[in-house]
C-alpha cells in the first residue's frame, strides 16, 4: 500500500481524537499542512486563524473517505504533457464509489513539477457530505507530497483544502483550456499556483479513469508478499488476502485475473470493479456497450479478498 496513503490517515487520525478532546491548538497543528501551497491573504489574524481552523476540518472530514476508498497507483511522465487516447466526456465512470488516484511524477522538462513527487487525488461519489448539483457525479480533493526545496531527499506533505466539483463539462474545458476557472465548492477561490496543481490532478485523474474502464485492457493479479496473508484459525477456513491487481492499458486481450476467483478460490468474497461491457450488437439507441456497475461477489464465509490496483506496463 502507498506510504503517502498511510501516513495521511495515521496523522488525520491521530489529530482528530486530539481535536475531539477539546484541544484547538490541534485544528491549527492541522492546517499548517495545508499552508506550503495555500495563500490566505492579508486577512486580520481572527479571519486567518477562522480560515486555518477551516481547512483542518476539511482534511480531517476527508480522512474516512480514504479509508474506505480502492487506491489506483500510476506512474506519470513529468515532461507536463498528458493526453488520454480515448476520449469519452460522458462515459466517464468511477471504478468504485470512492478512490484514492495517486500518481507519481517521474522527472521531467517541466519546472512546475521539478518539486512535486507525488499527487494523491481523493475522488468520491459520496460528495464528502456536501451538498452539490444532481449534474455533478463525483467530487475531488487533492494531496501532494513535495521535495523539500533545501533537501531534494527529504519529502513533505500537504493539503489542497479545495472540494473540486468533477462533470463531463470540467474535464472537457480542463483538457481544452489548462488556464480554464477552478470552480469549488464551500471555499475561496484557488490562487494561479493551486489551481495548476488540481488542473494537473484533473488531468491524470481522467486520463485513469480512462484506461481503468476499458474492458479489453488486460489485467494482472500480482502475487502479493506472504505477509499480506491474514492467519487460519485452527479448524477453519476462512482467510483475509490482499490482492495487487495490475493494468496494462497498453495491451489489448481478454480480462484475466480481476474477478476470476483468485487463486482458485472462486467463492471467497471480492470486489469487482465498474467497468464497460462491450456489445456485440447495439442497443436500440445505437449504442455498443454497457456500464457494469462495482459490485461485491462470493461468499465471506469462504474468505475475504482486498484489493489495489497499479497502471503500468506489465512485463
Amino acid at each position: 500500500m502507498s506510504d503517502l496513503y498511510h501516513t495521511i490517515l495515521a496523522f488525520a487520525d491521530k489529530h482528530k481524537k486530539l481535536g475531539d478532546r477539546g484541544k484547538p491548538k490541534t485544528l491549527l497543528k492541522v492546517a499548517k499542512k495545508c499552508l506550503p501551497f495555500a495563500e490566505l491573504g492579508d486577512e486580520s489574524p481572527e479571519l486567518r486563524t477562522l480560515a486555518m481552523m477551516d481547512m483542518a476540518g476539511k482534511l480531517l472530514k476527508t480522512a474516512p473517505t480514504i479509508k474506505n476508498s480502492v487506491l489506483f497507483s500510476k506512474r506519470v511522465d513529468g515532461s507536463g504533457r498528458y493526453e488520454a487516447k480515448e476520449v469519452d466526456w460522458d462515459g466517464l465512470k468511477l471504478p468504485y464509489p470512492d478512490c484514492v488516484f495517486e500518481f507519481e511524477i517521474a522527472s521531467g522538462e517541466d519546472r512546475r513539477l521539478s518539486l512535486i513527487h507525488k499527487v494523491f487525488a481523493v475522488i468520491s461519489e459520496t460528495d464528502f457530505k456536501l451538498v452539490v448539483p444532481k449534474e455533478t457525479p463525483m467530487v475531488m480533493r487533492v494531496f501532494i507530497e513535495y521535495f523539500d526545496s533545501h533537501d531534494h531527499e527529504k519529502k513533505e506533505w500537504s493539503f489542497l483544502p479545495f472540494t473540486v466539483p468533477i462533470n463531463p463539462q470540467t474535464f472537457r474545458e480542463t483538457f481544452e483550456k489548462s488556464t480554464t476557472k477552478i470552480d469549488c465548492v464551500g471555499c475561496t477561490t484557488p490562487s494561479e499556483h493551486e489551481s495548476a496543481l488540481l488542473h494537473l490532478a484533473i488531468k491524470m485523474s481522467f486520463i485513469a479513469m480512462t484506461e481503468i474502464n476499458q474492458s479489453s485492457h488486460t489485467i494482472q493479479t500480482a502475487q502479493p508478499p506472504k505477509s499480506l496473508y491474514g492467519k487460519k484459525a485452527p479448524g477453519h477456513r476462512k482467510f483475509y488476502e490482499h490482492r495487487v491487481v495490475v493494468i496494462d492499458p497498453e495491451r489489448s486481450s481478454p480480462r484475466e485475473g480481476d474477478n476470476s476467483g483468485l487463486s482458485g478460490r472462486k467463492h471467497a468474497l471480492h470486489a469487482v470493479r465498474g467497468f464497460y461491457r462491450h456489445l456485440k450488437k447495439p442497443k436500440a439507441d445505437g449504442t455498443n456497450k454497457i456500464w457494469i456497475k462495482p459490485h461485491w461477489r462470493g461468499d465471506k464465509d469462504l474468505g475475504v479478498i482486498t484489493k489495489e490496483y497499479e497502471i503500468r506496463k506489465s512485463a
